[in-house]
């Protein structure tokens, strides 16, 4: 085995392992986007959306929101539910990012710790 190590003409494989090592790396990437691809599909796609109104009873826990986003070349309309109660009013006419899943065909609202400060929604 070390002799065999020592005869090989490492000048010649470098350029062949390399080659392999970003063949395989190019192969790797292509099969992770179509799963990363796959799995968005059934999961959802990450939209923009724009709050149209909010609307809430006194007594709930959640608040029920009409949201337009951009899908597919055409505004679309879509109603959802989320545990943001207390002042959501504020947030409407306001763009912020959501998940909408084309196999399901809901929309979950997704807001992030700046964003809920920012709109007091956090306590």
């Amino acid at each position: 085995m070390i002799a065999w190590l020592r005869s090989v003409d490492w000048n010649k494989m470098i350029p062949i392992i390399a080659g392999f090592v970003i063949l395989s790396t190019i192969v790797l990437g292509i099969v992770a986007g179509k799963k990363l691809e796959k799995e968005l599909k059934i999961n959802g796609i990450v939209v923009k959306t724009t709050i149209l109104s909010v609307s809430c009873s006194m007594d709930a826990k959640q608040s029920i929101y009409n949201c337009r986003f951009m899908y597919n070349g055409q505004l679309t309309n879509i109603e959802t539910i989320s545990f943001f109660r207390d002042n959501a009013y504020q947030l409407v006419g306001t763009t912020i990012t959501g998940i909408y899943s084309e196999k399901y065909d809901r929309l979950k609202l997704i807001l992030d710790r700046g964003d809920s400060l920012k709109f007091g929604l956090a306590k």
